[in-house]
């Protein structure tokens, strides 16, 4: 997405040639401008009166000049936006400048959240070393989702402790910064930790851009589920993605266990195989990994999104696992050698099967 941005870089200029760049899209060239004298010129200014022009060339990137200022003082430097030049004092020769613009900055939305996670050291307290104990806690606010993360409570020795929360890289979620799980090691104490949780987004502008391909007959409306043959399949099939999406409670927050809610699931993608298995899956983990689905989730007009594979659930399994990272050997040997895994992974675009 892109966004009007003020963006401001300090910059020394010193009669010579420079190249400021902000970042990897914007940048541009600083020349001085030569002064030309003739015989019938009059004599130049002194030394101490003398100024350098200065013109921008070699522009990348979209943004406009705003303001220069001497730092320190507040002092404007008159900027000419048609003639694209500005000028200074030689004296002292160097010369320092914070240069603002307002930059056309390509932003990549994600979802953000903060969670305290906060644990009685008596939890710990009693267990015995290489014991652990097993919880959960639900993150809400998530576009109206709930999801919820498995966390271990590990007793290392009589004295450390750690916590350690699941969340696989396939996921694309960055807990503290960081994907992959999270590890926190301390001694045996009461647990107060804030935690951050960015959930990117399944598609980008430039994949929002990309003409989408009709969608396949297998979304028309007449192959969805019926509502209630729907629900019972949504209680009885439990996907193997993490985190696991939970539903949005009528009930109270106090409700402890996932078997507890009692409401409708999110996971908004049924994919069936030819052998008549369903696999449902939120779209995000089906959209991080193919473009295609991300194309067809955001061209469908209504939820859930049912779609028919080529491919028996056995060979889908171990192409789920392999972009899970759940997979073995052999389970890799199949991927890269079995010819309906190949043609799903071209149909749908999923490039980390067929690499």
């Amino acid at each position: 997405m892109h966004l009007k941005t003020p963006l401001m870089k300090k910059i020394t200029l010193w009669g010579e040639k420079a190249t400021v760049r902000f970042n990897e899209n914007i940048e541009f060239i600083i020349s001085p401008i030569p002064i030309a004298f003739t015989p019938y010129s009059p004599p130049p200014p002194s030394y101490r009166n003398a100024q350098v022009t200065y013109k921008i060339e070699n522009v990348k990137g979209d943004f406009e000049v705003l303001k220069l200022v001497y730092p320190g003082s507040g002092i404007n430097i008159p900027f000419d936006n048609a003639a694209k030049t500005f000028s200074i004092n030689c004296v002292p020769k160097l010369q320092t400048l914070d240069f603002h613009i307002m930059a056309n900055i390509d932003f990549q939305p994600v979802v953000s959240i903060t969670h305290r996670l906060q644990i009685s050291k008596e939890r710990f307290e009693y267990l015995e070393p290489n014991q652990m104990f097993i919880d959960n806690f639900v993150l809400s606010n998530s576009k109206t989702k709930n999801v919820s993360f498995k966390f271990y409570g590990k007793k290392i020795d009589k004295e450390n402790i750690e916590i350690h929360i699941e969340n696989p890289i396939s996921t694309g979620v960055k807990i503290n910064g960081q994907k992959g799980d999270f590890h926190y090691t301390t001694k045996l104490q009461d647990i107060d930790l804030m935690l951050s949780f960015i959930f990117e987004l399944p598609y980008s502008d430039v994949q929002n851009s990309v003409e989408c391909e009709s969608r396949p007959e297998s979304i028309s409306s007449n192959n969805f589920i019926e509502n209630n043959e729907y629900g019972k399949f949504l209680q009885n099939q439990l996907t193997r993605n993490l985190p696991v999406l939970l539903p949005e409670c009528t009930e109270s927050e106090s409700t402890t266990t996932e078997s507890e809610y009692d409401c409708t699931w999110y996971n908004d993608m049924i994919l069936i195989t030819t052998d008549g298995k369903f696999f449902s899956f939120h779209h995000s983990f089906l959209s991080k990994h193919s473009i295609k689905f991300a194309q067809i989730y955001q061209t469908s007009e209504s939820l859930p999104i049912i779609i028919n594979l080529n491919l028996n659930s056995y060979f889908f399994q171990v192409a789920i696992d392999f972009l899970n990272g759940n997979s073995d050997p052999i389970s890799n040997a199949i991927v890269e050698n079995e010819p309906d895994i190949f043609f799903f992974s071209d149909e749908f675009q999923i490039p980390s099967l067929i690499s």
